[in-house]
């Protein structure tokens, strides 16, 4: 059985035309109003401080719509307002009001939730198909370690198999401890499920050491083990988007990947216990103070929260939705919250961090019209 409802939570993400509107017929407003000396303040010219300062304000804070909703509220009536007062005949101000409400309702459309989960497009059935060889089609206890869960790829499985997201469950207690104890003792076959990394894998598909090192840190709470790397294999999930290039600044070249997982057998051992957890190392600091200089619209000077493994340091900014992750063998890389598989800045013996900051992440036109 999977429970679908495990923090599984989609942010919808949709340009606006009315505030390009509202700038654009406010600066025609305000050149008619500047030409005619006798015009007093009126209430459009509050309403306009009053729509710049609070859009100021909220970009400065949080920039999330849903905390600007009395605003966005606002916006429709604003610029019929503003379309209203300008010296343009009926036929020539309705018709810029249909444009604009046609292209609305076409940016909506294109990005509204019944075509899209936060990490794939619904194009055709099933959803959420994954290319899973026919020796993996065994019923089995799988294990996720991140949210969300992606307990969505579960129709892709045998259906009795079991998943536990043990993100949920770390330092759990009690009855919880209990149960998961005992599913995993009576559990023949478990497999834990982890986003591949582009350009890490090796030519079998398989994982590096230090990623297998740091799943196992977060295993081991549970006596949980995966052996070695060869155990992992990789599973292609075209739903999550085609084959893409990623592109570095220098030196100039380019890694393939596919997105999807590794799927690695996994054992349980009672005699397997948490580690102590590190303290961050100051190579890790340095990575990322380099990171925040090269790309400080993204990462944040000064605002990357760390978080120490065995073998990894990763970096949370909270502000762009970012994750910045930095191994002690070397490799950086990083990962857009929305996004299913990191990206990979540095390899192990490598020393120049390929970044360009303005490939960092696809944005919406972009993931429409194409990169240039």
């Amino acid at each position: 059985m999977a429970l679908p409802d495990a923090n599984i939570y989609a942010e919808i993400r949709t340009p606006d035309v009315r505030f390009a509107l509202i700038v654009m017929l406010a600066l025609i407003y305000l050149c008619i109003k500047a030409k005619n000396s006798k015009n007093k303040p009126d209430l459009m010219g509050r309403v306009l401080a009053y729509f710049c300062v609070t859009f100021v304000a909220w970009l400065m804070t949080s920039g999330n719509g849903r905390y600007y909703l009395p605003i966005l509220v606002l916006a429709g009536p604003v610029c019929v307002a503003l379309l209203w007062r300008l010296p343009l005949s009926m036929f020539l101000k309705g018709s810029a009001l249909a444009l604009v409400l046609v292209v609305q309702i076409w940016l909506i459309g294109t990005a509204q939730p019944l075509r899209a989960w936060a990490l794939a497009d619904w194009d055709s059935a099933p959803p959420f198909s994954m290319e899973l060889p026919e020796a993996e089609r065994t019923t089995a206890t799988f294990l996720t370690l991140a949210t969300p869960s992606y307990s969505i790829i579960a129709p892709s499985f045998p259906a009795d198999s079991r998943w536990v997201n043990l993100s949920f469950l770390k330092g759990a207690e009690g009855e919880s401890r209990e149960n998961l104890q005992r599913l995993l003792r009576e559990s023949i076959d478990i497999k834990t499920i982890y986003p591949n990394y582009f350009g890490l894998s090796d030519a079998n598909g398989h994982p590096p050491k230090n990623v297998i090192s740091n799943i196992n840190h977060e295993l081991s709470e549970h006596h949980l083990n995966i052996a070695s790397e060869d155990k992992c294999r990789p599973v292609v999930a075209r739903a999550f988007g085609p084959t893409f290039d990623v592109k570095f600044s220098h030196p100039v070249d380019t890694v393939r990947g596919a997105p999807g997982f590794w799927l690695c057998d996994t054992k349980f051992d009672p005699s397997v216990i948490a580690p102590p957890v590190p303290d961050v190392w100051p190579q890790a600091m340095m990575v990322s103070r380099e990171i925040e200089s090269k790309c400080s619209r993204f990462f944040k000077p000064g605002g990357g929260a760390p978080t120490a493994k065995v073998d990894l340091v990763y970096f949370d900014y909270p502000d762009s939705d970012m994750r910045l992750y930095v191994y002690r063998s070397g490799e950086v890389a990083y990962k857009y919250y929305n996004e299913l598989n990191p990206v990979v800045l540095r390899k192990a013996g490598e020393n120049s961090i390929r970044l360009d900051c303005t490939r960092i992440r696809r944005t919406f036109f972009q993931s429409l019209f194409g990169e240039n």
